[in-house]
């Protein structure tokens, strides 16, 4: 069983290096526009040297990997190498793809190579591997400091590599496209990371527990726990009842909590990710 789980995730790994380097020669490399991360690093390097960029990629993530081992876990470590030469590889044998489509508007090459690679980066996440690059600096600095927000680390390393793209290619337009094939890239990772279904924490301060439970458990479809509590001004005797709703059932709890108990207090908060007892697998 856990070779099967392994075979997945490294051919998992592999098509997803496969989509993240046709998204980048095929639409963004042949429009001159630059990735996030090292992968816009090694594409700089090319536009002004000529090297090519699976090899510069390959070069640059070599003392991340040294950090990785030491700093996160050997398998993490294992995954990101096998994801690097891969994406290397597949960034070489791709660049013939450079020219065959000859896509001139640039804004659509942008979005569409965004999109593609933004789908690769999500299946290596899925699988608990990375392709290298800032990845593997983003969770080094995760572990060290849970606290510290990763999206703001990333949006300085690819404003960054924006601002340099723009004095050395000396083209504004391209570069504030490829901005926005960055910020087109992160959104679609982030939704399907995330899920589409946004989902909603909901909680409700109430004197008629069972009514709501009842209401929730029988019609709604969905689990609920219930907490006594008890109000710090007026010590007065309450339940609070935790759930997790999409939208439409969150609608259909609103609508019909003034029936059980007109006083009880309504909280639902927007929730990214949820996962166990009937929404998504952990």
């Amino acid at each position: 069983m856990r070779i099967k789980i392994i075979f997945f995730e490294l051919c998992t790994i592999c098509f997803a290096c496969l989509l993240i380097a046709v998204g980048l020669n095929l639409f963004l490399a042949d429009a001159k526009l630059v990735s996030g991360g090292l992968t816009g690093i090694a594409l700089l390097i090319e536009y002004t040297t000529g090297i090519n960029s699976g090899i510069l990629y390959l070069i640059l993530n070599l003392p991340l990997f040294v950090l990785s081992y030491f700093k996160v876990s050997l398998k993490f470590t294992i995954y990101s190498i096998i994801g690097t030469v891969l994406l290397s590889v597949f960034l070489y044998l791709t660049s013939p793809l450079k020219s065959v489509l000859n896509i001139h508007d640039v804004f659509l090459s942008g979005v569409i190579g965004g999109v593609i690679s933004a789908i690769g980066y999500s299946l290596m996440f899925k699988v608990r591997a990375t392709t290298g690059g800032i990845d593997i600096l983003a969770v080094i600095i995760r572990k060290k400091n849970p606290a510290k927000n990763i999206g703001d680390v990333t949006f300085t390393v690819n404003l960054i590599i924006v601002i340099v793209s723009m004095l050395l290619l000396k083209d504004i337009t391209r570069a504030l496209y490829s901005l926005i094939s960055m910020f087109v890239t992160s959104t679609v990772v982030n939704k399907m990371i995330f899920g589409f279904n946004k989902k909603y924490l909901v909680l409700i301060i109430t004197k008629s527990p069972d009514q709501i439970s009842e209401y929730i458990l029988n019609v709604i479809k969905r689990g609920v726990t219930s907490i006594e509590a008890e109000g710090c001004y007026t010590k007065d005797k309450q339940n609070i009842l935790y759930t997790v709703l999409d939208i439409n059932q969150y609608v259909s709890l609103r609508r019909r909590i003034q029936n059980f108990d007109p006083n009880a207090f309504l909280s639902a908060i927007e929730t990214k990710s949820v996962t166990g007892n009937g929404f998504n697998e952990i």
